[in-house]
């Protein structure tokens, strides 16, 4: 993402992986449909997952080390007051936009970027993460994805959301205990 924020200039932009991809009609999501959906909407991003039984806060925490969660907390309240209550509301509930996927107009990604850097690169600076496994050395990301709701619904943007397909599905099923639902309980 920050590679694309800093490197393409153009007047659409998307991100997906290697191994994870939006699907319109379980197909790759078009060029053609993007240019039509971007007409109506202001972003596109994956559906929401919803935390079983838990408030994104708590999930991150069984997950992760909430002190880095509760770091972003800090850094946005010195950086971003005014995105405050959005990121409180956020971690309340229990709503999160996975995999860092998005695909929006230039202007709109280039002021996401310059936010969410600029709190993850304050946080990279607050958080030690020696001794970290494999796994957990990938905070910054899982930290993204925690912060993709507070960034498009503090602006509020018009939002439409696409399923997410994935190459080994297996990968994400149990280890996150989180469900695909059209509920947007933020969001509405």
């Amino acid at each position: 993402i920050y590679w694309l924020w800093k490197n393409i200039s153009c007047d659409i932009i998307g991100v997906c992986h290697y191994k994870r991809y939006l699907l319109s009609n379980d197909d790759f999501l078009t060029k053609d449909e993007i240019e039509t959906v971007l007409r109506d909407y202001d972003v596109i991003l994956p559906n929401s997952l919803y935390v079983e039984g838990a408030s994104v806060y708590e999930h991150f925490n069984l997950m992760h080390h909430i002190k880095d969660l509760d770091a972003v907390r800090d850094v946005i309240s010195e950086l971003y007051p005014d995105y405050l209550d959005s990121f409180d509301l956020s971690v309340r509930c229990g709503q999160i936009t996975p995999t860092n996927m998005i695909v929006t107009r230039k202007e709109i990604f280039d002021k996401y970027c310059s936010w969410l850097f600029s709190i993850l690169f304050e946080v990279e600076k607050r958080i030690d993460i020696t001794g970290y496994d494999d796994y957990q050395t990938r905070i910054f990301g899982f930290l993204s994805e925690r912060l993709t709701n507070v960034f498009f619904i503090h602006n509020s943007y018009k939002i439409k959301e696409y399923h997410f397909g994935l190459t080994n599905p297996a990968e994400y099923e149990n280890s996150f205990l989180l469900t695909d639902t059209k509920k947007n309980e933020i969001r509405d």
